[in-house]
């Protein structure tokens, strides 16, 4: 009968420690700076309050898109980024929580990009092949399309 008690006893306490709960937090996004001109770098920081929280945080941009991540160092982390598109853009933080840390979000900022994104002047050259035929005869035509800007 003290073997099953004690087994029963030693069962319990390794239940307990299993479903032991994780620890609410809290996720704040500061941004470098709300009203960014197209092209301008704007650096992202989350700070993550909780118990020693480990893992990374997801920012989430218009469309509920992953723009970019961070893994948190002490609590916090940094993200930079220079291509939001001009117009309204909201950006939130994730954390996705640890073993110890329950995932949470922060609240959304709004973020304004001005300006426009510039446009390029691209040159569309047609050649045929061959270049005369009789009706009913195939043609090829090869269309080719350069711009000044790459990538």
């Amino acid at each position: 009968m003290k073997r099953l008690s004690i087994s029963v006893l030693l069962l319990c306490l390794t239940a307990a420690t299993v479903l032991q709960a994780q620890v609410s937090t809290t996720t704040v996004l500061t941004a470098s700076t709300l009203t960014p001109p197209y092209g301008t770098s704007v650096t992202f920081t989350a700070t993550v309050t909780g118990s020693s929280p480990t893992g990374t945080v997801s920012f989430i941009g218009q469309t509920y898109w992953t723009i970019g991540t961070c893994t948190l160092s002490g609590g916090s982390c940094t993200f930079a980024l220079s291509t939001l598109i001009p117009g309204a853009q909201p950006v939130y933080a994730a954390y996705g929580g640890d073993s110890n840390n329950a995932s949470s979000n922060s609240s959304t900022l709004n973020l304004t990009v001005s300006g426009s994104i510039p446009q390029s002047s691209t040159t569309t050259t047609v050649s045929a092949s061959p270049t005369s035929a009789l009706y009913g005869t195939s043609v090829t035509l090869t269309a080719s399309v350069s711009s000044p800007i790459t990538g």
